[in-house]
């Protein structure tokens, strides 16, 4: 019996070691987007990013009961910063660049893990209608890292992209 628990230990010793070191062969940096056109003028959709207190209006955090928001700087475009925290993130959210054709933001996150991400929505007239990307260029922490051993960056990230979007869409479409 000792001889049995003594191999498995050696075992997943060794399966532990390596989930470690193929985590460690991962970048340093990730990158994901999404794009999605919305039936709106690009002033309407640019308004809804450009102004972090109206990102309740569309983010996923709006189903959040536990979260808690404030603002500094101005009220939008460069210099505007939301600091949120709820019982699964904390994440301080500036806006660094603005212009009407692009939104760029700096997110630190000090929960669930330490990293700096910048986002990047970029606003293209198409008609009567805009087409929206959200790019995000991340920093993959060693936790990240692990957890890609088993499912890609894209797969744990785009969903959140896929479901921004379309209450981004749903919001500037229903004004």
């Amino acid at each position: 019996m000792l001889k049995f628990l003594l191999i498995a230990a050696i075992i997943a010793g060794a399966v532990v070691i390596c989930i470690l070191v193929l985590a460690a062969t991962k970048p340093a940096r990730y990158a994901i987007q999404r794009t999605i056109t919305v039936q709106a003028a690009r002033e309407k959709v640019f308004d809804l990013i450009n102004d972090l207190r109206r990102w309740p209006e569309w983010s996923e955090e709006r189903d959040d009961s536990t979260i808690r928001r404030s603002y500094s700087g101005p009220p939008a475009g460069k210099g505007a910063i939301c600091e949120s925290e709820s019982s699964r993130n904390k994440v301080r959210i500036e806006i660094i660049e603005s212009s009407p054709d692009m939104v760029r933001l700096q997110a630190d996150w000090a929960r669930p893990f330490a990293a700096r991400n910048i986002n990047i929505f970029t606003l293209e007239p198409q008609g009567n209608a805009t087409r929206v990307t959200w790019a995000l260029d991340g920093e993959n922490v060693f936790m990240l890292k692990v957890m890609t051993v088993f499912v890609s960056v894209d797969r744990l990230m785009g969903g959140h992209f896929e479901a921004g979007l379309a209450s981004l869409k749903t919001a500037a479409e229903k004004q």
